[in-house]
């Protein structure tokens, strides 16, 4: 993915979904994965391998990239129904068993 405006992928999460009658629409979630804290730049790429390894980044011509790994044992893009939707979310709730409550 390339970075469009500076951020910190922290805030970024990636779902693997199942795409609905081959639409737009995605339909449940089996696997997430949620960016540690880094900042990157405009420009700058973001990769992300589902395989296991050690986060790095590597400079190529000038423009950095970033390499993050998922850590699962097997793919989980094979299927053609198979989408991923990325998530910025910069706030959230983490709750326990008890009922959330829900505030926008």
């Amino acid at each position: 993915m390339k970075v469009s405006s500076p951020c910190d992928v922290g805030h970024f999460a990636i779902l693997q979904t199942h795409t609905a009658n081959n639409g737009p629409t995605a339909n449940g979630a089996k696997h997430g994965f949620w960016f540690p804290f880094k900042k990157v730049a405009a420009g700058e790429f973001v990769v992300v391998y589902t395989k296991r390894g050690k986060m790095s980044e590597k400079d190529h011509n000038g423009v950095k990239s970033h390499f993050f790994y998922w850590g699962l044992d097997i793919s989980i893009w094979a299927d053609q129904k198979v989408s991923a939707v990325l998530l910025y979310a910069p706030e959230w709730t983490v709750f326990d068993n008890a009922a959330p409550e829900l505030t926008p």
